[in-house]
């Protein structure tokens, strides 16, 4: 079963030129470990718009695959299963986020904190407030194997779909502020995915059937 990248060839160049647009408006190409937090939120404005745009790249992809598919009725290794399954401190991609605000990240001071008027007088001799940003490193680095090499995850994805979500598909990230600032080529592709997303999910094959999964044996000593 082979799959060809010719179509999407466009779209993930868009994604690269999308990080690269990242690393500039944030001034961090040389990947300091620690910044301000003005630029911090920027990073993370960033990463969040590659995010939703490789999201509509990789259900795209799924969608090419679905017909492809065959139900295999064979035994699925839960070991394995559980051994690659996602944790919260690795870095991914969730093709269906959660609801907006439920996993931003807030870089404002905390409530209690004084305000500018209350500081100090030598508080503008202070060096400015610094915060770690190794995580957005890590998941730009993860975001950028998936654009090298998408086929992996969205045969993955199209296997999700074909099991756990049937019917008809609406593009994740409806909220076009998410492209805010990311170029006129790329947000109007964000917008165009959306549409052929939910024009390819009209004609879905019909869902594959759930793996078969043996129960563990419950006699292991005679």
């Amino acid at each position: 079963m082979s799959f060809s990248l010719t179509p999407f060839v466009f779209a993930l160049s868009q994604a690269s030129y999308l990080r690269d647009r990242v690393l500039g408006v944030s001034e961090l190409l040389g990947r300091p470990a620690l910044v301000r937090k003005a630029v911090a939120a920027r990073l993370a404005k960033g990463v969040r718009a590659l995010e939703a745009f490789l999201r509509r790249i990789l259900i795209l992809m799924a969608l090419d695959i679905e017909p492809d598919l065959v139900a295999k009725d064979q035994t699925e290794n839960l070991a394995r299963a559980k051994k690659w399954k996602v944790r919260a401190k690795r870095p991914f991609l969730r093709i269906f986020p959660a609801p907006r605000g439920a996993h931003m990240v807030d870089f404002k001071p905390q409530f209690g904190a004084p305000r500018p008027s209350e500081q100090s007088p030598y508080a503008a001799a202070l060096p400015p407030v610094t915060v770690p940003i190794g995580r957005w490193w890590r998941q730009l680095d993860y975001l950028q194997t998936i654009i090298h090499d998408p086929v992996a995850k969205a045969r993955r994805l199209a296997f999700c779909l074909a099991r756990c979500h049937p019917g008809l598909l609406m593009a994740p990230d409806q909220n076009r502020r998410v492209m805010r600032g990311c170029g006129t080529e790329p947000t109007s592709l964000f917008d165009a995915m959306a549409f052929q997303i939910l024009q390819k999910s009209r004609s879905r094959p019909p869902p594959l059937p759930p793996p078969r999964r043996w129960p563990k044996p419950m006699i292991t000593l005679l």
